[in-house]
This record gives C-alpha cells, sequence and structure tokens, in this order.
C-alpha cells in the first residue's frame, strides 16, 4: 500500500505539467498539497517545459498577435488603434478563434504596441504604458516611469526583454537618445533597465557600440542570453547584442548576405535556438527569403546560409518561425497574417489582417510564474485582466 502511494506521489506531478494553467488554477484550491506542489519551483519549470512542449506538436496554433487597425473615433474621425490579441488557429479545417487581451489600454489613444518576448511564458508589450504580461495566468504589470534625465527629451528608443538566470529576474532594456529641451544639444545615448525583482529602472553606465540601431524587427530575438538587434555602421551590417547577465555589448559582423541596403532588407531573428538573420528584397509580387544561421553563438566564422525560402508570390515580409511544425510565418502585400508550410509550399490563410506593415506574431506560451512580486508595496503589484472576441474580427461575428 504504502509504495502505491509513494508511486502515486510520483505519478501526480507528472499528469499536471500536462494540463493547461486555467485547469491548474482550479485544482490549487482541492488541498494544501496540490496547492504547494503547483505553486513550487520545480513544478512550475516542469510545467513550463512539459506542456509547451506538447502545445508546438499539436494543433491548434497559438500565438499572441499584434495588429493595427483604422478606427473612427473622436472630431480627427479616422486614425488607427493598436490590439494585442490570442489567435489559435486550426490546420485541419483552416478556422481561426482571436481573443482580445482586454487590458486597461484606452484603444482610442494608443497606437504603437510591441510585443517583445515570450521569455519563459511572460511578454513585454512596450507601449503607454508598459507592461509585463503572463497571459495564461491573467496577470499583468505595469512599468514606473523610466527616470529619464529632467529637462530632456528622446526621439528613439530601441527595446529588449529577457531573462537573466542568474539573478532569477527578468529585464527590460531602453536604448535612448536624449537631447536638451532648451538648446536641442544631443547628450550620449542612454542605457535603462528595468527590473522584474526589484519593480524598478535603473540606468547602466556601459558602452554602446558606435552603430546605428534598425528600428523595424518584429521577429522574438532573445537568444543565448541576449537581446538582438539588426543593426549597421561604415563597415556594413551588424547584431547588436545584449548580454542580460553581465549587463554589457557585443557586436557581430553579418556576412555580406545584402546586395544592397536600397534594394534588400535584413531583419535578426531566433531559428531552433540559435541567433539568425533573414535577407530579402524590399519590393516584388514574389520573394525568396535568404535564412542565415550562426551556428556556434558569438563566432562570427560559424555564420552558414541555412536555405532560401521561396519564391513566396504576394509575400511582404517575416513575422517568425514555427520550427516544429515547420511553418514560415509571413505579412502578405495586403496586410494578412500568412502560414507557408517549409516542407509542401502550401499557403494558409488565417483570417488575421491589419495595416500594412503593421502585424507583429509571437509564440504563445503557458507559464504559472507570476508577474505578482513577494513582500512589495500591494500598489505596486500585478492585476487580472480578461480576454474577449476581438471586435475587429470578422470570424468572430455570429
Amino acid at each position: 500500500m504504502a509504495q502505491n502511494l509513494d508511486r502515486l506521489k510520483d505519478v501526480v506531478p507528472d499528469i499536471l505539467s500536462r494540463l493547461p494553467v486555467k485547469s491548474l488554477r482550479r485544482l490549487a484550491c482541492v488541498n494544501k498539497s496540490w496547492y504547494r506542489l503547483i505553486k513550487s519551483p520545480d513544478f512550475i519549470s516542469k510545467h513550463l517545459h512539459t506542456f509547451n512542449n506538447h502545445m508546438k506538436l499539436t494543433d491548434p496554433i497559438n500565438l499572441l498577435v499584434k495588429r493595427t487597425r483604422r478606427a473612427t473615433f473622436g472630431p480627427s474621425g479616422v486614425d488607427r488603434k493598436a490590439f494585442v490579441s490570442l489567435l489559435s488557429f486550426n490546420r485541419a479545417n483552416s478556422s481561426t478563434i482571436l481573443n482580445l487581451l482586454d487590458l486597461i489600454y484606452n484603444h482610442d489613444e494608443v497606437n504603437h504596441i510591441e510585443i517583445l518576448g515570450p521569455c519563459n511564458g511572460l511578454y513585454c508589450l512596450y507601449s503607454i504604458p508598459i507592461m509585463i504580461v503572463n497571459p495564461s495566468m491573467r496577470e499583468f504589470r505595469i512599468l514606473p516611469d523610466s527616470p529619464a534625465p529632467p529637462d530632456t527629451y528622446s526621439l528613439q528608443r530601441h527595446n529588449g526583454f529577457g531573462f537573466d538566470p542568474k539573478t532569477n529576474d527578468y529585464k527590460v532594456v531602453v536604448i535612448m537618445d536624449t537631447w536638451l529641451n532648451e538648446t536641442d544639444e544631443q547628450l550620449p545615448w542612454r542605457i535603462e533597465i528595468y527590473s522584474l525583482n526589484s519593480h524598478c529602472w535603473r540606468n547602466v553606465d556601459c558602452l554602446l557600440p558606435p552603430v546605428s540601431i534598425w528600428n523595424c524587427s518584429w521577429i522574438d530575438a532573445f537568444v543565448h542570453g541576449a537581446f538582438h538587434w539588426w543593426a549597421y555602421d561604415a563597415a556594413g551590417d551588424l547584431v547588436l547584442a545584449f548580454d542580460m547577465v553581465n549587463e554589457t555589448f557585443q557586436t557581430f559582423r553579418v556576412p555580406n548576405a545584402r546586395p544592397s541596403s536600397r534594394e534588400y532588407v535584413g531583419t535578426v531573428a531566433k531559428f531552433r535556438d540559435s541567433l539568425a538573420v533573414i535577407v530579402y528584397p524590399r519590393r516584388g509580387t514574389e520573394k525568396c527569403f535568404d535564412l542565415w544561421v550562426m551556428e556556434d553563438y558569438g563566432n562570427e566564422g560559424s555564420w552558414t546560409k541555412h536555405s532560401i525560402i521561396g519564391p513566396i508570390v504576394g509575400a511582404g515580409r517575416p513575422l517568425g518561425f514555427l520550427e516544429e511544425k515547420n511553418l514560415f510565418l509571413l505579412e502578405d502585400n495586403n496586410g494578412r497574417m500568412v502560414f507557408y508550410d517549409l516542407q509542401t509550399e502550401e499557403i494558409m490563410h488565417t483570417g488575421f489582417h491589419g495595416e500594412e506593415d503593421s502585424l507583429q506574431a509571437v509564440v504563445y506560451m503557458e507559464s504559472l510564474i507570476s508577474v505578482r512580486g513577494d513582500n512589495e508595496n500591494p500598489q505596486a503589484g500585478a492585476s487580472f485582466f480578461g480576454m474577449i472576441p476581438d471586435p475587429l474580427f470578422e470570424g468572430n461575428s455570429g
């Protein structure tokens, strides 16, 4: 009898780790032992990997998506609004369900949101205000205002989000230019880091390499403990990396993959847990996408041209990869999100669309990691939100 009970104790965590967060939150109320198990760091880690590895291999395809749509409001008439939703696409019948994250944003006032992540199931929504969100727990935390120097303004901000395993902390990094209000004199670039553990910003005195950062990247680029941006200098294209543990910058020279910067675009990406770049033409009704992968992280000599994707008729710009499903995510020339099967070369339409060059899609992960801190000011804690059928998605009607 005792042996059977011991075996049951071993089996229960394995069974529970395969359940979605919504079910686990209910089961945590069953008894104290299950509550302690589900709240334990070991189980949270086990669930993060077990459940999400299963999700990668099965339908439906779940993504956190952002798009900008035109909407009518107020005396100014038509303007753009930004929305973040959870998209579920079933390949068996090509059906899409879209649920809006019903956050505190006043969508009449928000025209830009950037999704950073996922990072262990957490996401940073960079807008006004900035938030860290766990959609599966329905939790969000509003970040405090960044302590920018007084009497200054900023024109450019480049953002990153990642995890520091050394301190078990989630960090948001912002690279910003600063200018004096009175004289328009440019000051040195400023590096600000937000820590979820401390719930505050701090200025980091680290040397930013003399590069220009390309601001239009739409693909998750947190790889090998660093966040990455596409950059360039007088000698050519670069990848700029910020290490979340050491809080230092590093640059990697990119192969001469772009015949012309006027005719071709480059963006960083993550491919099979490796740093990658995608190069593709700016114009054309039919495009090919060159995928380069850094086989040995940090070794510039290990860049390898992995494949040429396409040609794809009607392709606009890349949105990322779902490697386990052999899918390449794209925005087409009409602002619609499509899936391109890397094996069959089939194109699947999701029904999700927005203004041209406004779409973003990142992998949806379920996680029991809370954005609520311990032993903190209650006013600084996380709040809860719901999800509602997306009112601008025609597929939700009826």
